[in-house]
């Protein structure tokens, strides 16, 4: 669920944008023309308290002035790198690769929960390497040392993405458009995460992409 507002303010718009994902509220404000602005994060241990937070910042905001507005900004600033390949072979390459790997993936680590699961991830990395157009590393699994598991990184998605797309999902997609987990040589994910598809025909690389959608 997002709400977007609109205020004016010394001659200028500025926007409020109020995300629920998951068990956290994302914060947007700005200036008009700037699509993304500052974020800030907030996370609750209840669906019941991040709604109850995101209804009284409504409130508070509407009492401030602030208007709900449809004019959201067309696109996210947001389009993965065509250029991954190059990018993925920099980490391979690099002296320290779960340094280079850690960098890689801190546009994932929005709050100190991310960054700590990501740094425990990292420590158990044994193997990282791009295999079929992607980007795989393997660890132990939880349960079973001796079993491994691939996480298999997709692609970055290529094109800019639609502000239906909520922004967390956006910045994910970004980076690698969508992940699956497999044990051992399984064939089949044991759990996969579907990034952002296009439907109908695939636009060339350098035309907008307006349709976004994201499946769990």
């Amino acid at each position: 669920m997002k709400k977007h507002f609109i205020h004016s303010e010394n001659g200028s718009e500025i926007f409020w944008q109020i995300e629920i994902s998951g068990l956290s509220l994302i914060l947007s404000f700005g200036k008009i023309g700037n699509t993304i602005g500052k974020r800030s994060i907030r996370n609750f241990k209840t669906r019941e308290e991040c709604f109850k937070e995101f209804q009284k910042l409504i409130d508070q905001k509407s009492i401030l002035g602030f208007k709900e507005s449809d004019r959201v900004p067309p696109f996210k600033a947001l389009s993965g790198n065509a250029d991954y390949l190059t990018t993925w072979n920099a980490v391979l390459e690099a002296p320290d690769r779960k340094k280079a790997l850690r960098s890689h993936f801190e546009i994932l680590t929005e709050t100190e929960e991310c960054a700590a699961v990501l740094d425990q991830i990292v420590s158990k990395i044994e193997d990282i390497y791009i295999e079929n157009d992607q980007f795989v590393f393997t660890l132990p699994w939880h349960y079973d040392e001796e079993t491994k598991v691939h996480i298999r990184w997709n692609a970055p998605y290529i094109g800019r993405i639609h502000s239906s797309v909520p922004h967390s999902m956006a910045k994910f997609a970004s980076v690698f458009n969508g992940v699956s987990f497999h044990n051992d040589n399984d064939d089949f994910a044991t759990l996969y995460v579907e990034g952002i598809r296009v439907y109908g025909k695939k636009p060339p690389e350098s035309q907008e992409t307006e349709v976004g959608k994201k499946r769990f």
